[in-house]
C-alpha cells in the first residue's frame, strides 16, 4: 500500500494522503509513522507532517530520517536554528545521511558559505545521485544569456515594457523575499521573484509606482536545475515574473502553463 500512495502523489495527493493513511494504521510503528508523514509533506500537508515526526520521534528518537524530515519541515517555514539542530541530530545518527547533508549545505548557502555548502551538497548527490543534483557552477554569464535568450523571443511590444525592469542575480532569496512570496515557497525551490508595482500601475503618486521593478534570480537555486533543462526551466520562471510585471496573478498565470 505505500507503493501506492507514494505512486499517487504527482496525480492526486489527497488520494494519496488517504492510502497513507491506511497503511500507516495497518501497523502504526515508527517506519509508518515517518512513511506517513514524507507522504504528507509531498501531498502539501506541514501540519500533518510534522505530527507524523512528532510520533515517529516519540516510538524511535533515533531514526535518522525523521530528524532529516523534520529539519526539512523547520527549513521551508525559515526556522534556521531548529532546522540546524534537526540536521545535527540526523547526522549524528548517520553521519553520510543525504537529505540531512543536503540540507546542512543549504544553510550553508544562507549564511554565505558556499565552498562548505558545495562540499555537504556534492556529498549528498554522491550519497543519492537521483535524488540531489550534481553541484555545477553557474556564471552570471551563463544566466544573463539564458535570460536574454528568453527575452528576445518576446512580442516586441511586451519587450518595449521590460525596459525599465531590471534583472539582478542573488545568491539565494532573503527572509524578506520568502515572506512576500504566496504562498511561502521552499527557500531552495524559489528561481526567481519579481518586485515592484504592476505596469498598469506606474507612474502614479505610490512611492512604490515610482520604483523601479526588479526579477531576482537566484542562483544557488538556479544551479540545482540540470543544464539541459536549464533554459527551459528559466524561461517558464521568467514569463511568470514578467506575468506579475504585467499585472497577472497566480490564477491567470496557473490558466497559462505558468503557474
Amino acid at each position: 500500500m505505500w507503493e501506492a500512495a507514494f505512486a499517487a502523489l504527482d496525480q492526486d495527493p489527497r488520494r494519496a494522503l488517504k492510502l497513507a493513511r491506511k497503511a500507516r494504521d495497518l501497523s502504526p510503528d515508527a517506519e509508518a509513522w515517518y512513511n506517513y508523514g514524507s507522504v504528507a509533506l509531498e501531498a502539501g500537508d506541514s501540519a500533518e507532517a510534522r505530527e507524523a515526526v512528532r510520533r515517529t520521534l516519540a516510538l524511535d528518537p533515533e531514526h535518522p530520517d525523521a530528524w532529516a524530515l523534520l529539519a526539512r519541515l523547520h527549513f521551508d517555514v525559515g526556522a534556521w536554528k531548529e532546522a540546524d539542530e534537526a540536521v545535527d541530530n540526523a547526522l549524528s545518527r548517520d553521519e553520510e545521511h543525504p537529505e540531512a547533508r543536503y540540507l546542512r549545505g543549504c544553510l550553508l548557502e544562507r549564511r554565505g558559505q558556499f565552498d562548505a555548502a558545495d562540499t555537504e551538497l556534492q556529498a549528498a548527490h554522491e550519497e543519492a545521485p537521483d535524488d540531489f543534483p550534481e553541484v555545477r557552477w553557474l556564471s552570471d554569464t551563463a544566466i544573463e544569456a539564458a535570460a536574454e535568450a528568453v527575452l528576445s523571443s518576446l512580442p516586441e511590444r511586451v519587450g518595449a515594457a521590460l525596459l525599465d525592469v531590471h534583472i539582478l542575480i542573488d545568491e539565494v532569496p532573503s527572509d524578506a523575499v520568502l515572506s512576500m512570496v504566496e504562498p511561502r515557497p521552499s527557500p531552495d525551490g524559489l528561481l526567481a521573484c519579481f518586485d515592484g508595482a504592476p505596469v498598469g500601475d506606474r507612474g502614479g503618486s505610490d512611492a512604490l509606482a515610482l520604483l523601479p521593478a526588479t526579477i531576482l534570480l537566484f542562483r544557488r537555486n538556479l544551479m540545482r536545475i540540470p543544464p539541459d533543462a536549464l533554459e527551459a526551466e528559466l524561461e517558464i520562471t521568467l514569463l511568470h515574473e514578467i506575468g506579475h510585471f504585467l499585472g497577472l496573478d497566480e490564477d491567470d498565470l496557473e490558466e497559462r502553463g505558468l503557474g
